[in-house]
């Protein structure tokens, strides 16, 4: 088994992005108790009740809120744990993070560092709450982190020019209602200032913006300067920058480089093979913080707290290692033909068929397909994680209502489909105070009927979760 089956297998797991998290903590507490709003009593304490008089039928309705202030404070709360609990560490090597904020000198590059991606961008309300909005400078300062302050001035000022705020859909589009978009073409190494080789750590930080109802165009955008032309590669430029900090690197003149991707999809390219030749000692996926979210992005580099999200997807090596890619579609109606046969359910399928010689499969090099599998992700800490046992489930939650209170006796469901695994995991680390995901894979046979009757089923499929 190669390492990156080994990483799947050995249940690394995912909670990526503020959906993930919210319904992390609302599985926690329907499974206690069905009472969907105890989830965020968790979180803001316990909601008091209001009614509305509309002269007609009074509206009652829950809330955790005394103000609209208190209401930004409580979505801003949500927003930072989400981050916090949702980076994705990729790769951290020679102690490269968490930043030691009493010794290193610190130099952000990439436009992305200044005037970052915090959401989505699409036809709703998704502009950002300008009196709210945090940037990684300020809230790196703010910890106490030695930033090289002239290299910041250079990119509010003459670095503006050599970038554009767009993103490349399937129809060519460059351009935004929100103005809010990503950097496509940043400074190349060669005209950023002489300050650029002060200090000894460097953080480059790229982004991405993501539309609703279109599909981002991979491949063959002209004068974009990237491999292939494609929007979720890295660029000349950036690759420029990547090229100037290795040679500093070279030279004695940086200690380490990091990587930061502010962006909602893969980088999709073979990534571990660009970080290594780049020499990138760390990388981390931060997706979209949200107006809140760059505390929490600072927490996690000075180690305040520590990674402990997955990818919710797996990471191909390139467009054309993932077959789904081939739908994409110059519009919101999409042909689907892949099936079940999506992200990791494609590559593992399509590694035990090759494996097993089963079917028609021809070749295919899993190391080669995946850049990371789903629910990759490390941590500043360890740990040792052991299966306690696995049980049936005598009263499973599907015997309760949705207010927790259990359903009659001859509505009871019996058919004994519920396991509860119990996993054991042990932080080893002496010093590191971390969370660590858990996974369930579950392999379903393949029987005889399903291959007479053309069932589908994915080699392994995720049945379950947690956190600790």
């Amino acid at each position: 088994m190669n390492m990156k089956k080994l990483n799947l297998a050995s249940g690394i797991c995912l909670n990526l992005a503020s959906l993930a998290f919210g319904l992390s903590l609302l599985f926690t507490n329907v499974n206690q108790n069905g009472m969907v709003s105890n989830a965020l009593d968790d979180v803001f304490g316990h909601g008091k009740t209001e009614i509305i008089n509309t002269g007609k039928t009074p509206i009652r309705f829950k809330t955790w809120y005394s103000s609209v202030e208190d209401t930004l404070n409580g979505n801003g709360d949500i927003a930072k744990a989400a981050e916090s609990e949702g980076a994705v560490l990729l790769k951290n090597e020679n102690s490269a993070l968490p930043l030691n904020v009493a010794t290193d000198n610190v130099s952000l590059f990439g436009v992305t560092a200044y005037d970052p991606m915090y959401s989505l961008d699409g036809a709703g309300e998704v502009k950002i709450n300008a009196s709210r909005q945090q940037y990684l400078f300020d809230e790196l300062k703010r910890e106490g982190v030695n930033l090289n302050e002239e290299l910041a001035d250079w990119y509010h000022n003459d670095g503006k020019s050599y970038y554009r705020k767009d993103y490349i859909n399937i129809y060519n589009n460059t351009s935004n209602q929100n103005n809010v978009n990503a950097n496509i073409n940043g400074a190349p190494w060669e005209v950023l200032p002489a300050c650029k080789e002060n200090g000894d750590t460097a953080i480059f930080v790229t982004g991405r913006m993501t539309n609703e109802g279109i599909d981002l165009l991979p491949k063959n955008v002209s004068g974009l300067g990237a491999k292939d032309n494609n929007y979720l590669a890295f660029t000349d430029n950036e690759l420029s920058v990547l090229q100037g900090m290795k040679t500093l690197k070279e030279q004695g003149k940086l200690k380490k480089i990091i990587v930061l991707f502010n962006q909602a999809n893969p980088v999709v390219e073979d990534l571990p093979e660009v970080l290594k030749n780049y020499g990138v000692d760390a990388a981390m996926w931060i997706g979209f913080p949200g107006s809140d979210g760059f505390g929490a992005v600072a927490d996690l580099l000075v180690g305040k707290s520590s990674p402990s999200g997955g990818l919710s997807t797996t990471w191909f090596a390139s467009r054309e290692a993932s077959p789904s890619t081939s739908y994409y579609a110059s519009s919101s109606n999409v042909l689907i033909q892949e099936g079940v046969y999506l992200g990791y359910k494609y590559a593992e399928t399509r590694y035990e068929d090759k494996l097993l010689n089963q079917g028609e499969t021809q070749e295919f090099k899993y190391d080669e397909a995946v850049a990371y599998p789903f629910g990759y992700g490390l941590s500043y800490a360890s740990f040792e994680s052991k299966m306690v046992g696995v049980k049936l489930d005598k009263d499973p939650l599907k015997n309760y209502d949705l207010k927790g209170n259990k359903v009659k006796e001859d509505k009871l469901r019996k058919d004994g489909d519920d396991l509860i695994v119990t996993v054991k995991v042990r932080n080893t680390s002496e010093k590191v105070s971390a969370k660590e995901p858990v996974q369930v894979y579950l392999q379903k046979p393949y029987t005889a009927t399903n291959k007479e009757h053309g069932v589908e089923k994915p080699s392994v499929e995720l049945v379950g979760f947690g956190k600790t």
